[in-house]
């Protein structure tokens, strides 16, 4: 997978957020070919099955970290680390 070809590489930060949708807006031929080809490649390389057990995993994390304060009160102190059937998705 190639930035700029498969899709739009933006910094951790999003520092360059604004930069980029600046960009694309004024490209909107490249900005549209760019999505074609991203498109192409999740369908032709990545299983449906994988990506929703990514993303279920990807959403326990992002939940992992916005819920830090059930974490800190915790008997513990720290999040419990649970395993889940990714084979029921």
């Amino acid at each position: 997978i190639q930035p700029w070809y498969h899709y739009i590489p933006v910094k951790t930060d999003y520092s360059d957020l604004h930069d980029i949708i600046h960009f694309l807006k004024t490209h909107d031929h490249l900005a549209k070919r760019i999505a074609q080809n991203g498109r192409d490649y999740s369908l032709r390389y990545w299983r449906k099955q994988d990506m929703a057990a990514y993303m279920f995993r990807l959403s326990l994390e992002w939940s992992r970290l916005y819920n830090r304060e059930l974490c800190d009160s915790s008997a513990k102190g720290r999040c419990e680390s649970y395993d889940f059937d990714l084979s029921l998705l």
